[in-house]
């Protein structure tokens, strides 16, 4: 079960209160996933949880700039590439890094992607405290 998502807020996080994130996943295991392994690597960081691309650009309407937000590729309805061009063309969030994660990324997609805007690209992990690893990484280089 996925788990319920905070409500958006109006004034920005600062510091100490943690990061916000925002993942967008057609996979309810996936998220689930997902949103242990953010809270794991910070226990203090807003995480929102979209299940296709009308939620998440929902959720983006609700005056909410996350600190990060992860996409998925291969998603049904509207794919990655699609959201990944809405977020860039929504000026709230063009300087927001995006981080690509999909179980496969083939080195054309990564071009394509990279050039649509993409900031990252992360692999979906098998085990649970790779990705926290993989996180916990990403959130310091991107930050």
């Amino acid at each position: 079960m996925v788990k319920s998502m905070p409500m958006a807020s109006k004034k920005s996080v600062s510091k100490n209160e943690g990061v916000v994130v925002l993942n967008i996943d057609d996979d309810p295991e996936d998220l689930e996933i997902f949103y242990k392994a953010v809270k794991t690597v910070n226990p203090l960081a807003k995480c929102f949880l979209a299940r296709d691309a009308k939620e998440a650009l929902n959720i983006l309407r609700d005056a909410i700039v996350p600190d990060y937000i992860f996409l998925d590729i291969h998603m049904p309805m509207m794919d990655g590439k699609t959201v990944l061009s809405e977020l860039r063309q929504n000026k709230r969030l063009e300087t927001v890094p995006v981080v690509m994660y999909s179980t496969r990324i083939n080195p054309r997609e990564t071009e394509e992607y990279a050039a649509l805007g993409a900031n990252q690209f992360l692999h979906k992990h098998n085990d649970f405290r790779g990705l926290c690893t993989s996180l916990e990484t990403l959130l310091k280089k991107i930050a």
